[in-house]
């Protein structure tokens, strides 16, 4: 059976995300719409001037990042959706957006090759350049950062300020 949960106004969906408790659908599209699943009740959220293109929840539910395909990287507290923070912009599409497993780091990959970490604070600590990063993940104890890239690699790196070797598939 399918149950309307949020008709959208804006046009496209172009990305979804649900929260690591499953409680809270969120979409993004020219805005950020934040569902909770149990009482229905929607906050709509404009702070991004493009196509929102990736969304990711911190594993506590805190945190929701949301990404634009003008660079535009924004840091949201959950569950109000205040604004928290906004990362340093840059000319390119956002192409991948993880927050590690304990919450306190978020990366962000850029089609324009750029790979960054910051924490949660708004502090840049590693900036990489990669192939265009397409899927960015951390393992749960936030030892290890893998990204896929648009050249075939998979690239690991261990506590995120020590590079290993890149993996060539």
């Amino acid at each position: 059976a399918k149950t309307m949960l949020h008709r959208w106004k804006d046009g496209v969906i172009s990305a979804l995300c649900y929260s690591p408790d499953n409680r809270v659908l969120v979409g993004g599209g020219l805005a950020v719409v934040h569902c909770h699943l149990n009482s229905g009740v929607t906050m709509r959220k404009t702070a991004h001037n493009g196509e929102i293109r990736h969304l990711a929840f911190s594993s506590d539910n805190r945190f929701l990042a949301s990404g634009d395909g003008f660079g535009r990287v924004i840091i949201w507290d959950v569950p109000q959706m205040d604004q928290r923070m906004e990362l340093d912009a840059h000319d390119g599409v956002v192409a991948g957006l993880a927050f590690s497993g304990r919450g306190k780091l978020v990366s962000v990959g850029w089609n324009d090759h750029q790979l960054k970490i910051w924490n949660t604070v708004g502090r840049c600590l590693e900036s990489y350049g990669e192939s265009m990063p397409l899927t960015i993940m951390f393992d749960p104890a936030d030892t290890l950062m893998c990204c896929t890239a648009d050249a075939g690699r998979i690239s690991r790196r261990r506590d995120v300020q020590s590079p290993l070797p890149q993996m060539d598939f």
